[in-house]
């Protein structure tokens, strides 16, 4: 869904968990492997256009900048798993981007995609300390 929305707003304000009691915010966000899907997909099909960030007041909504992105972490599979498990159904979707991305950069929209790349290393998709290389 976050490809193909007109705006994301990533709602990260400093607060406390309600469960585990833990610090949150868009640091905790950024580490969550889910999050860093939802970022990449996002980045994936139009960049950081239309990409908010909540991190203050509920009023405070600003836009997302190249600075802040370049703070980001789209290594999907290195980010943070509540369920350890749903590493593997991220596999496909994760590859399915990455492909966009290449497919993207040789139709000539290198703008974002250039971006991306750079923050992208393919070696560390799939590798062989994450558990999702059959031996």
């Amino acid at each position: 869904y976050v490809s193909v929305v007109d705006r994301f707003i990533i709602c990260a304000p400093d607060a406390v968990h309600r469960d585990t009691q833990e610090p949150c915010g868009l640091h905790t966000y950024t580490c969550r492997g889910w999050c860093r899907l939802e970022m990449m997909a996002r980045a994936c099909s139009s960049g950081v256009e239309q990409v908010y960030l909540q991190i203050e007041a509920a009023d405070d909504l600003r836009a997302m900048t190249a600075a802040d992105f370049q703070t980001l972490s789209l290594r999907v599979f290195e980010g943070h798993f509540s369920v350890q498990s749903d590493v593997q159904k991220l596999v496909d979707p994760v590859l399915g981007l990455y492909c966009s991305i290449l497919r993207q950069g040789h139709e000539g929209h290198v703008e974002h995609i250039q971006v991306l790349r750079k923050h992208i290393e393919s070696d560390r998709f799939l590798t062989p300390t994450n558990g999702l290389h059959n031996s």
